[in-house]
């Protein structure tokens, strides 16, 4: 069966658990990648498998949130991008290039591409640091030849530009709004854990549409899709608050539980 199924990483410090060097550029570039194309073809693969009497048709597209919404494959596309919602609930980007594709090596170059333009610039922590959030989705259709029946799912792979200390990272002017940006969505983000924990009764009302991410991410949040959150430290005493914060934010990811179900599509 075809579920919607969601991957999102919080940010870089997972490649210094990994034991990467992070102040390499170069090795950061190369790890980032490696990571999203061992993610993407252990859950894609399948989607290319010969089926008896069965059609599919998959289609992948990126985009990257900073602030404004925009497609990262050929080259930055300087429109933003509509956040909507359809009938049935499911929330989409308006106009966001499908790109059709039939094997992995093709879902790879969309992939591929996305994360050579992405927004990066050097901070006094980083001398790649991601500006942006960025989402690369694999769309599935599948439609049985006999009685016409079609499913639907989706992978998002979302790789999260991590949260910025301003007193460490000395971000100034674009980088300074960027920095904000990125703080203020991730802020977004836990408010948005903390209302779908149901241990907590203090929020009722749960803030998706507080910040675009969140607002794209509803469907895998507390949704339709079974969610996977790689939370990772850099176990040092400098990064202590950092470690202490991504820590609690993951413990309360542990009690939010989705109810996946088959996406059937009436015609």
């Amino acid at each position: 069966e075809i579920y919607n199924d969601q991957i999102r990483d919080l940010g870089k410090a997972y490649l210094a658990a990994m034991g990467v060097d992070i102040s390499n550029p170069t090795t950061l570039n190369e790890k980032t990648s490696d990571i999203v194309e061992k993610l993407a073809n252990k859950r894609g693969n399948s989607y290319f498998a010969p089926l008896f009497q069965r059609d599919r048709a998959v289609a992948a597209s990126s985009a990257e949130i900073m602030p404004g919404l925009k497609e990262v494959y050929d080259g930055y596309n300087t429109m933003n991008y509509e956040i909507r919602e359809d009938s049935e609930g499911n929330v989409f980007v308006k106009d966001l290039s499908l790109i059709p594709v039939t094997t992995m090596e093709e879902v790879m170059t969309v992939i591929s591409m996305g994360l050579r333009v992405r927004a990066t610039h050097e901070t006094k922590m980083n001398q790649t640091s991601s500006r942006s959030h960025t989402i690369f989705t694999i769309n599935v259709i599948q439609r049985d030849k006999l009685s016409g029946q079609a499913i639907s799912g989706m992978l998002n792979l979302v790789d999260l530009a991590g949260s910025e200390r301003l007193k460490k990272s000395e971000s100034q002017g674009v980088r300074l709004k960027e920095a904000l940006h990125i703080n203020s969505s991730l802020t977004s983000l836990g408010k948005v854990i903390m209302a779908l924990d149901p241990t907590n009764t203090d929020m009722p009302h749960i803030p998706y549409r507080e910040s675009k991410l969140t607002r794209i991410l509803q469907n895998s949040l507390g949704g339709n899709s079974y969610t996977t959150v790689l939370a990772t430290i850099q176990p040092l005493p400098a990064y202590y608050d950092e470690c202490l914060s991504t820590l609690q934010f993951a413990n309360r990811c542990r009690n939010v539980h989705n109810i996946p179900k088959v996406n059937y599509i009436i015609d």
